[in-house]
């Protein structure tokens, strides 16, 4: 089936995928990728065009099949979430995603969910034991008598709020001290319900430390105990430095978007340094190691295939540096912390992830399957490929004698020789070039699974030479291993040796980036030659053609034409390969993003006579980079922006302002009793809440250079550009009075029976104001502005 329906290929899909087409009131297997075939183990001929439930019955049971036709009947998308499936081949998770093509066909993607299910029961079980290890652990602890007042901490605590064990008598005056104020009414609360309704409290919190300036998440826990009469007398609980587990939350957060479409191992490694940043628990299990002990190793060191970090960037993320490609998809070992090893095929990509350049790997353990598809893949490479490459020469070479034990008719037909006398014969008997020792040196620098090609001259039983072409792969048949060798006489091809540098070309730029369009350009006569993957590229149909180079330049944006012939010319002055990107508009209107692979043919005198290369379609890698810029830098929630982007706005408003000597205003909001809010109504409404305050804001700060931003929590941030002070307070008396006139029923504020919002701002005027003011000087500015609109009565707006 043509990948014109799926708009890319089924195979690039790193999912099982399935068309099925409704005949006779039948589901028929029309198409699917080959990870389809290993995970059902079964080939293409045993599925393709069968009737569904002659292959897997067990469908109908499992209720795939009535979502196939609910789809079919309906073309709406359906997901059949986490079912149990079972036949008497396989059992596990299945989750299918069933959607319908425009040609009618039903497309069911799915994942084998059974190793999630499990790693499920297994983080169930570990959540259970961290549960009771917290009850008996001492990590900072502390006792509370609620009759004298008395507080006494642990040497650990000290520690947490980076004072000297026991330098003093704590109170709750002291402990409260180290609190924000803004957290402080929260805590208080937590405390209050805690003894109202006789249950634990937890409460997190952030600490300025004194001697560094660094800041410090912690987490209260608390437990009362109560007298005969059910009267409060002694809390006890302990605080945890949560910093590293929130710092680990941000990243995970960041990386939400891989790790939600992976049911595999995932790892992050920096592109600068090459260290670990980041592992999930799949990984991390399988490895034996903690997330500490990783981030201080590099990725290289899991894998015994590479001995330094240098062999692993020059092999292996070289592609990916330069640009020439732009995932690299390799089967490979890993090994664990116990140094045993598993299979596992493994997908590098180049990402900006937090701002940072990065590599994402996604790995698969294929352990099992490799045990199970070891012999088969060995036998068809050692009889099916001996007939399916049957014009060339094909043998097995044993190492130690030199000696072929299985070939193919034609290796001893084109020396002369009959398969007797072949089967006595050693290498040096026919190489024509190299002497034994020579040969020997060659053979024992094989390294198993390493492809080798070279040209060299055979002799015949007539005495007669012939050039071929070798290629040589040391492998592994488990009892032994052997050469596998194929060759091929190229005697008649070097007569055109021009020719044959450009069919190589052809050869290894195609085999580089796949099946995708490959091209020929004259130099001389500017003639285009191109395939047909390439005629599918430009939407050609037809009698459509792009026959001369003048007619495809025309196709281009006037800025991508003179990069793109700038790249030429840089390519033709320095030999080097040509690898760049356009964007063009096909005849059908459709725009796409090109990348472009090319050398250069030349002739007996090194001048360029011919270009031949290669093109394929990038706009869905396009797609996801802007895609991931954009998760970057919108609060997923409320849709306005996070606090990253407004930390970069504000630093280039500020100087901006410092340039120009023009006014900048900060308005802070707080939703008033949001806490009370959730509590009473929930999340999901506290959520819906979040969001209609945020769109409210949003569009009444709505000109070119107003920012809005979710700063944390229910606390949002408006930043106003060339808007003095009397601007500000019009417009924040603007967003109050429409966040008012939303009319959010709130039952539990004490001010209003809907939700209100505090808002404080600021001005920084360039002109009056001292150049040694700062944008932080300006947020604390705006900051004890909201505290003096909450402590005023909330519901209003003030300036500092």
């Amino acid at each position: 089936m043509s990948d014109n329906l799926y708009q890319i290929s089924i195979d690039s899909i790193p999912l099982n995928v399935v068309v099925y087409r409704y005949i006779d009131n039948e589901f028929v297997i029309v198409d699917f990728n080959h990870l389809v075939e290993q995970t059902e183990q079964l080939d293409r001929k045993s599925l393709l065009n069968k009737k569904l439930l002659d292959v897997f019955p067990a469908d109908k049971e499992f209720g795939l099949y009535d979502v196939l036709e609910q789809v079919y009947q309906t073309g709406k998308t359906q997901t059949l979430d986490k079912e149990l499936y079972h036949d008497d081949r396989l059992q596990g998770w299945r989750k299918n995603t069933v959607v319908k093509l425009p040609n009618q066909d039903v497309m069911a993607i799915y994942e084998d969910l059974t190793a999630i299910k499990q790693l499920e029961q297994e983080k169930d079980r570990r959540q259970f034991q961290l549960e009771k290890m917290q009850e008996i652990a001492r990590l900072g602890s502390w006792t509370w008598n609620m009759l004298t007042d008395e507080i006494e901490w642990s040497n650990e605590v000290f520690k947490l709020f980076d004072e000297p064990p026991q330098s003093f008598k704590p109170t709750f005056q002291r402990f409260l001290s180290y609190i924000d104020d803004a957290d402080q009414p929260a805590l208080m609360d937590a405390i209050d319900q805690a003894i109202k309704n006789k249950s634990p409290y937890q409460f997190e919190h952030w600490i300025r430390l004194a001697s560094t300036g660094r800041s410090v998440y912690l987490l209260e826990s608390g437990k009362v105990q109560y007298d005969e009469k059910g009267q409060p007398l002694m809390m006890f609980g302990v605080v945890q430095d949560i910093t590293e587990y929130k710092l680990n939350l941000d990243q995970l957060q960041s990386l939400g978007l891989i790790i939600d479409n992976s049911f595999n191992e995932v790892f992050v490694f920096d592109a600068e340094t090459l260290k670990f940043t980041y592992l999930n628990q799949s990984a991390l299990k399988n490895l034996g190691y903690t997330l500490d002990e990783v981030r201080r190793m590099e990725p290289y060191q899991i894998n015994p295939a590479f001995s330094s970090r240098q062999q692993f960037v020059d092999e292996l993320l070289e592609p990916l540096i330069s640009g020439k490609k732009a995932s690299v998809i390799h089967e490979t070992v890993h090994r664990r912390k116990d140094g045993t090893e598993y299979d596992v095929q493994v997908r590098i990509q180049k990402m900006q992830l937090s701002g940072k350049e990065a590599f994402v790997v996604m790995a698969n353990d294929i352990t099992d399957i490799k045990k199970q598809q070891k012999k088969s893949e060995i036998a068809q490479a050692r009889y099916q490929t001996l007939f399916n490459l049957s014009p060339v020469g094909i043998l097995l070479v044993d190492p130690a004698t030199q000696k072929a034990f299985e070939f193919n008719v034609t290796a001893h037909q084109q020396l002369g020789y009959s398969a007797a006398e072949f089967a006595d014969l050693t290498i040096a008997d026919y190489e024509a070039l190299e002497q034994p020792e020579e040969i020997a040196t060659k053979v024992a620098q094989f390294k198993v699974g390493e492809e080798v090609s070279f040209t060299t001259q055979h002799k015949t039983k007539t005495g007669d030479i012939r050039d071929v072409m070798v290629f040589v792969q040391l492998i592994d048949l488990y009892d032994h291993l052997a050469l596998f060798a194929v060759f091929q006489d190229i005697t008649e091809l070097k007569r055109n040796e021009r020719a044959l540098e450009t069919a190589s070309l052809r050869f290894n730029l195609a085999a580089e980036v796949g099946s995708m369009g490959v091209w020929e350009w004259d130099l001389e006569t500017d003639e285009l030659i191109w395939d047909d993957n390439m005629r599918r590229l430009y939407d050609l149909e037809g009698g459509q053609s792009i026959d001369h180079y003048r007619q495809w330049r025309n196709m281009l944006t006037p800025e991508d034409l003179q990069a793109v012939e700038g790249s030429i010319d840089d390519a033709m002055k320095t030999g080097a390969e040509l690898n760049t990107e356009f964007q063009l508009r096909t005849p059908k209107g459709r725009e796409k993003h090109i990348q472009v692979m090319a050398a250069f043919v030349k002739d007996d005198n090194g001048k360029p006579i011919k270009m031949v290369g290669v093109n394929w379609d990038v706009s869905q890698r396009k797609q996801y980079e802007r895609a991931l810029e954009e998760y970057a830098y919108i609060d997923p929630l409320t849709q306005v922006a996070n606090r990253r982007q407004f930390d970069q706005t504000f630093e280039n408003e500020w100087r901006r302002g410092e340039r120009n000597q023009s006014p900048l205003s900060l308005l802070m909001i707080d939703i008033d009793f949001f806490k009370a809010f959730n509590d009473s109504l929930g999340h999901q409404e506290g959520d819906d809440c979040l969001q209609q305050v945020a769109k409210a804001i949003d569009s009444s700060a709505s000109r070119a250079g107003e920012l809005t931003a979710r700063y944390g929590g229910e606390e949002f941030v408006v930043l106003l550009p060339n808007n003095d002070a009397d601007k500000a307070a019009r417009m924040a008396e603007t967003i109050r009075q429409n966040i008012e006139s939303l009319k959010l029923p709130h039952p539990d504020s004490s001010i209003s029976d809907h939700v209100t919002i505090s808002v404080g701002f600021t001005t920084a005027d360039f002109i009056d104001q001292p150049s040694s003011h700062t944008p932080s000087q300006l947020l604390k500015l705006a900051d004890e502005a909201l505290y003096q609109a909450k402590k005023a009565g909330r519901n209003r707006v003030c300036r500092n």
